[in-house]
Protein backbone atom coordinates (compact mmCIF):
# COMPACT_ATOMS: atom_id res chain seq x y z
CA UNK A 1 0.00 0.00 0.00
CA UNK A 2 3.16 2.30 0.83
CA UNK A 3 5.21 0.85 -1.86
CA UNK A 4 7.62 -0.25 1.11
CA UNK A 5 8.13 -3.62 2.96
CA UNK A 6 8.09 -4.24 6.52
CA UNK A 7 11.68 -4.59 6.51
CA UNK A 8 12.22 -1.24 5.18
CA UNK A 9 9.38 0.52 7.54
CA UNK A 10 12.70 1.78 10.28
CA UNK A 11 14.38 3.28 7.33
CA UNK A 12 11.14 4.99 6.46
CA UNK A 13 10.20 6.36 9.86
CA UNK A 14 13.44 7.68 10.21
CA UNK A 15 13.19 9.76 6.26
CA UNK A 16 9.20 10.74 7.56
CA UNK A 17 10.96 12.28 10.64
CA UNK A 18 14.33 13.49 9.25
CA UNK A 19 12.02 15.78 7.13
CA UNK A 20 9.47 16.89 9.21
CA UNK A 21 9.29 18.47 13.06
CA UNK A 22 6.43 18.16 15.26
CA UNK A 23 5.08 21.36 17.36
CA UNK A 24 2.85 20.62 20.42
CA UNK A 25 0.58 24.11 21.17
CA UNK A 26 -1.23 23.91 24.52
CA UNK A 27 -4.39 26.97 24.65
CA UNK A 28 -5.71 25.97 28.09
CA UNK A 29 -8.51 24.29 26.64
CA UNK A 30 -6.87 22.43 23.68
CA UNK A 31 -3.58 20.50 23.71
CA UNK A 32 -2.28 19.58 19.87
CA UNK A 33 0.14 19.35 17.53
CA UNK A 34 1.74 20.84 14.13
CA UNK A 35 3.56 18.62 11.42
CA UNK A 36 5.34 20.91 9.66
CA UNK A 37 7.73 20.08 6.30
CA UNK A 38 9.65 22.74 4.80
CA UNK A 39 8.43 25.71 6.75
CA UNK A 40 4.81 24.96 6.10
CA UNK A 41 2.13 23.26 8.27
CA UNK A 42 1.50 19.83 6.49
CA UNK A 43 -1.06 18.34 9.28
CA UNK A 44 -2.64 20.07 12.49
CA UNK A 45 -5.87 18.66 14.87
CA UNK A 46 -9.05 19.29 13.81
CA UNK A 47 -9.22 22.54 15.57
CA UNK A 48 -6.17 24.30 14.18
CA UNK A 49 -6.99 22.78 10.75
CA UNK A 50 -6.87 26.72 9.28
CA UNK A 51 -3.35 26.44 9.93
CA UNK A 52 -2.66 23.78 7.38
CA UNK A 53 -0.65 25.65 4.18
CA UNK A 54 0.11 28.21 6.70
CA UNK A 55 3.89 29.47 7.54
CA UNK A 56 4.63 28.17 10.77
CA UNK A 57 6.42 30.90 12.03
CA UNK A 58 3.74 33.10 11.48
CA UNK A 59 1.35 30.40 13.49
CA UNK A 60 3.60 30.00 16.16
CA UNK A 61 3.55 33.79 16.63
CA UNK A 62 -0.10 33.65 16.26
CA UNK A 63 -0.56 31.25 19.52
CA UNK A 64 2.39 32.65 21.72
CA UNK A 65 0.66 36.59 21.23
CA UNK A 66 -2.65 33.92 22.71
CA UNK A 67 -0.41 32.93 25.61
CA UNK A 68 -0.42 29.07 24.35
CA UNK A 69 2.41 27.14 25.66
CA UNK A 70 4.60 25.96 22.46
CA UNK A 71 6.77 23.32 22.45
CA UNK A 72 9.19 22.33 19.92
CA UNK A 73 10.25 21.38 17.61
CA UNK A 74 9.68 18.22 19.04
CA UNK A 75 11.67 16.07 16.30
CA UNK A 76 14.22 17.40 14.23
CA UNK A 77 16.54 16.49 11.18
CA UNK A 78 19.91 16.80 12.77
CA UNK A 79 19.69 14.70 16.27
CA UNK A 80 17.65 11.54 13.93
CA UNK A 81 20.31 11.71 11.23
CA UNK A 82 23.35 11.90 13.72
CA UNK A 83 22.51 9.03 15.80
CA UNK A 84 21.11 6.87 12.38
CA UNK A 85 24.63 7.49 10.88
CA UNK A 86 26.65 6.67 14.23
CA UNK A 87 24.43 3.74 14.89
Amino acid sequence: MLGISIRDLPNAILVWCCAHMIYQIDTGYACFGLVVKDGTIVEAAPIAKWTIGKNVGGVLDYYRKKKAKVIGPLIDKGPLMDERASG
